[in-house]
């Protein structure tokens, strides 16, 4: 028979007919090496770090070829080999590897399993997305601009919620818009997503989410005339006892359930418009104290 790959000698001579584990010169052989009745050799087993290729395919499950049988160390950095198992596999990018079975993380808190032979990549921590659609490629991917995961182990990014960015690649989780802004969008990616509440309006905490949450001075309300939200001056029959005005998101009511006078109509434009007063009162919606004049939205009231 032909002298296995593994089995050859630095002289170019084959092992030991007496002993399979050396050369005659004394020089060690890798691997552990069985001769059965027909004087054939067989390689059963190879130390740490190493592959058994008995086949030639180069590895250990094509069909068995006696003259390829050797111990092929496995690429230092670029593979791995598991325990008790005899393929050298592609170090992915999410582990550092040497060569044997000893990986270590990339990410921290990441967590792997060892699945016939292949380390599998099984979550990720706090602010990283799993990527392991190939067990080559394997890794704890940072979250991107606009997304985030705030589990503790983590699969997938979403997007930021409404009221928040993110304008950085990275585990960081999103960010609050600032105070006296509001963004009512999914995934912001930088902060001029921002938007500024209309002018005498603010909000009484970052993240808001909505222009809702822009809240206007006591003495104004909001609403979007030419469809551009503003603080619209409180007209005077709007005005409740505690100086404040009496339109809110909810409809026109004072605190305390204290009503105002007449009947008002929320327009298309969302401002509002005094439409009938009761008996004994007359409507006034112009400067010159009637409602046949120029019509003013601050003079509004009902007027006994």
């Amino acid at each position: 028979y032909k002298c296995p790959e593994g089995a050859l000698c630095t002289d170019g001579t084959c092992f030991s007919s007496e002993n399979v584990d050396t050369c005659r010169g004394g020089e060690a052989i890798e691997g552990n090496w069985t001769r059965d009745g027909l004087l054939e050799y067989h390689l059963t087993s190879c130390p740490e770090g190493h592959m058994l290729i008995n086949s030639t395919s180069a590895t250990a499950r094509g069909i068995f070829s006696q003259e390829a049988q050797q111990c092929k160390p496995c690429l230092d950095d670029v593979q791995y080999i598991a325990r008790d198992t005899d393929g050298c596999q592609p170090c992915p990018p999410g582990l550092f590897c040497e060569g044997n079975s000893k990986v270590t993380v990339v990410v921290e808190g990441s967590i792997w399993a060892e699945e016939e032979g292949v380390y599998m990549l099984k979550s990720c921590p706090t602010g990283y997305r799993l990527y392991n659609f190939m067990p080559a490629l394997q890794e704890c991917q940072p979250c991107g601009l606009g997304e985030e995961c705030d589990l503790d182990l983590c699969h997938v990014c979403t997007p930021c919620n409404a009221g928040l960015y993110k304008d950085i690649i990275g585990p960081h989780l999103c960010r609050n818009c600032p105070l006296h802004t509001y963004n009512p969008e999914l995934g912001a990616t930088e902060v001029d997503q921002c938007r500024p509440c209309p002018m005498s309006s603010f909000t009484r905490k970052g993240a808001s989410p909505s222009i809702d949450e822009c809240l206007c001075g006591s003495l104004f309300y909001l609403a979007t005339p030419n469809s551009l939200p503003v603080c619209m001056r409180c007209p005077l029959g709007a005005l409740c006892p505690t100086k404040t005005c009496a339109f809110t998101p909810h409809g026109p009511q004072c605190i305390g359930n204290i009503s105002i006078v007449g009947d008002w109509d929320k327009q298309v434009d969302t401002t509002w418009r005094l439409v009938s007063c009761p008996a004994g009162h007359q409507l006034v919606n112009s400067l010159d104290g009637t409602s046949s004049g120029v019509f003013s939205h601050d003079a509004q009231h009902c007027s006994r």
